[in-house]
């Protein structure tokens, strides 16, 4: 709020005649050149208009045109105008380097040009999950724990891991904590609220989690962190990639959403109950029990691409089971552990259930909102969750995992596209419009991948690493 409160006063200024002796008392905002205006494509893509300062106050007030038909996912030629307006609640500062490149960054909502929320931006998908969240007495919260590679080329100009140290290793290397260090600081001036980053289990891999915060902040953090960690490894001449599974003898990469509902009018997490032995609120079964029920139909919008699924396969640490666990991280859904203590003194912040399934490819506010809305549906529903798994499952048979009733997630972006495609909950949740654009292009991905390669899912194809912007061009 404090940084919306800045920004709004500023803009009152942008543009006036300022003091010669101190011409940033005036304007606060004076030492900011450009503001780059964000918008996405229906694949969270960015995209950017960059506008001096002096017409940042226009273009809040009135949103800046843009050709909707040439970005993926919005209007034909003929129709093709549309508006990128500046959420000045969502704003980002990025210095490129020197004092003199510092621009400011605010997330646009994408509109008609009546200034409406265009349905088929899946930012206004969220904001309305959002909405009916409190429509329903909750505030939802959520958090992200996003993994990455860093790559390098070898002797033979091929990609290759950074490094080879594990989970949590402290590394000697200078070159290792100078990218953690200008990472951290670049993301702290940026604005975005991280807790840690860390080396993850698999040669070269890291990892970087968000502080929790309302849904769309944290979707618009995400994307900001994912392009600072592209800039930040591109300044160290290293390359980092979001690729769900790069290398098919390491560990993907997946994306942990964290969410809770807190009551509206109490402002306690309804996740918690005191009474319950494992501190569980029904609401919280209630939530857990409406995902499990729909995530098959809506994984598509957790898992995106043909890559994806090659991640999902057991021995590489995925949870590949549809199940819940109070600390089983082979399970789907997982409740992380918290102290007593911590419980007690906050009473009950930090209980909050944990999504294992999704990777960075995907479109985090389609996935915020599918998982807000599934979780709704449990809870208007007041469907039951099935008991909670604690075995781990990775040393289960099929025969065991048959015996307890468990599925596994879809196999494939082709199962996946066939569940979503006859699926009444995504339709309502995006609406026709947007369920069939979303349909389309996947189909054509699948097509396309199918047409070219034999789906192998121990093996990452040169088609895949295109699709990720990973195969060297000579």
């Amino acid at each position: 709020m404090k940084k919306l409160v800045v920004f709004v006063v500023a803009l009152m200024f942008v543009g006036t005649k300022g003091s010669a002796a101190h011409p940033e008392a005036q304007n606060p905002l004076a030492k900011f050149n450009y503001m780059d205006c964000w918008y996405l494509d229906i694949l969270a893509h960015p995209k950017c208009i960059t506008l001096p300062m002096d017409k940042a106050q226009q273009a809040c007030k009135y949103g800046i045109f843009f050709d909707g038909s040439s970005v993926i996912g919005f209007t034909s030629i003929n129709e093709s105008d549309l508006l990128a307006l500046p959420d000045t609640s969502s704003l980002f500062v990025f210095p490129w380097g020197t004092q003199d490149m510092s621009t400011l960054v605010v997330m646009c909502d994408v509109c008609t040009k009546d200034g409406s929320l265009h349905p088929d931006s899946s930012r206004t998908v969220l904001k309305n999950a959002v909405e009916r969240a409190y429509e329903a007495g909750f505030v939802p919260y959520c958090g992200v724990e996003v993994e990455f590679y860093l790559l390098k080329k070898d002797k033979n100009g091929q990609l290759t891991p950074l490094d080879q140290y594990g989970y949590c290793d402290a590394i000697p290397g200078y070159q290792h904590k100078a990218f953690q260090f200008a990472l951290m600081d670049l993301l702290k001036k940026s604005g975005i609220d991280v807790e840690k980053i860390h080396h993850e289990v698999a040669p070269g891999q890291y990892e970087v989690v968000i502080k929790y915060t309302n849904p769309v902040r944290a979707a618009d953090s995400l994307v900001m962190t994912k392009f600072i960690i592209q800039s930040v490894a591109e300044a160290h001449e290293f390359q980092a990639t979001f690729m769900p599974k790069p290398f098919a003898h390491y560990n993907g990469s997946g994306m942990h959403i964290h969410m809770s509902f807190f009551d509206a009018y109490t402002n306690t997490n309804a996740f918690y109950d005191a009474y319950q032995d494992d501190n569980l609120s029904v609401t919280a079964q209630q939530f857990i029990a409406g995902n499990l029920n729909r995530l098959k139909e809506y994984e598509l919008l957790l898992n995106t691409s043909v890559n994806s699924f090659k991640r999902l396969v057991p021995g590489y640490e995925a949870p590949v089971y549809v199940c819940w666990g109070r600390k089983n991280r082979s399970a789907a859904l997982r409740i992380p552990d918290t102290t007593p203590t911590s419980l007690a003194v906050t009473n009950g912040a930090p209980m909050r259930v944990e999504f294992r399934i999704p990777d960075g490819s995907c479109n985090p506010y389609l996935a915020f909102a599918a998982l807000i809305e599934a979780g709704l549906q449990g809870i208007k529903n007041q469907e039951v969750a099935p008991a909670s798994i604690e075995q781990n499952l990775y040393h289960y048979s099929e025969e065991q995992i048959e015996e307890l009733g468990i599925t596994t997630i879809v196999t494939s972006l082709g199962e996946a596209i066939d569940l979503y495609k006859d699926s009444a909950f995504t339709q309502s949740l995006l609406g026709v419009s947007l369920h069939k654009k979303i349909l389309d292009i996947k189909e054509r991905e699948w097509n396309s991948y199918t047409k070219n390669e034999v789906h192998n899912a121990f093996v990452i194809t040169d088609w895949e690493k295109k699709q990720h912007a990973l195969l060297e061009q000579n």
